[in-house]
């Protein structure tokens, strides 16, 4: 993980950010929890972070269905 630096500032690595798009749906609660950490390392970068993560971080709650 990590990023580049250019004149305009931070930007994260092409190669990682190809990977995130190419990941598979996680099926478990351990798989969600691991993808929302990858995520998080490149939260200044994702625009309404906040709402598009949410439907997926109520997949971690113990009394939600995972679906």
């Amino acid at each position: 993980m990590g990023y580049h630096l250019t004149p305009t500032g931070f930007k994260p690595q092409t190669d990682k950010v190809q990977a995130i798009l190419k990941l598979q749906a996680p099926s478990t609660v351990k798989q969600v929890r691991r993808l929302l950490g990858f995520l998080n390392f490149y939260k200044d970068f994702i625009k309404n972070r906040s709402e598009l993560l949410h439907p997926i971080v109520k997949l971690t709650r113990k009394k939600e269905p995972f679906r």
